[in-house]
């Protein structure tokens, strides 16, 4: 059953509670934001590994890796539109993130710095 709800189609008569619309303002500003976080990621990683250089802003890199893994758990709350219609349902919006991009925001967000940072002091308090 379709009906009409803020102007657009929304599958189904109740949509999930706690799903935000693809269509949100909020949303809208948010992405923007990771949009920036990954374009400063993809100038300032390869800067950094090519002249071998140490971060010396961690607590803005450590801002950005929650950043990016709160966006997973916003994209598992946030509709999608599929064939003209808004799809609110929790299952279905799951289902789909995890079918579709999910695998690599997951890659995309690890924090792998700290993976190098365990495995330097390991190694350093063998020798």
């Amino acid at each position: 059953m379709l009906e009409e709800n803020l102007g657009y189609l929304v599958e189904g008569s109740i949509p999930s509670c706690g799903i935000i619309s693809p269509d949100n303002t909020v949303k809208g500003f948010w992405d923007l934001a990771i949009l920036l976080c990954v374009v400063y990621q993809a100038f300032v990683v390869p800067f950094r590994i090519c002249f071998n250089l140490e971060s010396s802003t961690d607590v803005f890199d450590t801002i950005l890796d929650i950043m990016f893994i709160v966006d997973i758990v916003i994209n598992f709350n946030t509709g999608f539109t599929r064939k003209g219609m808004v799809i609110m349902n929790r299952t279905k919006v799951t289902v789909d993130y995890l079918k579709t991009w999910f695998i690599f925001d997951v890659i995309a967000s690890f924090p792998y710095n700290y993976l190098v940072t365990v495995n330097d002091t390991s190694n350093s308090t063998a020798l």
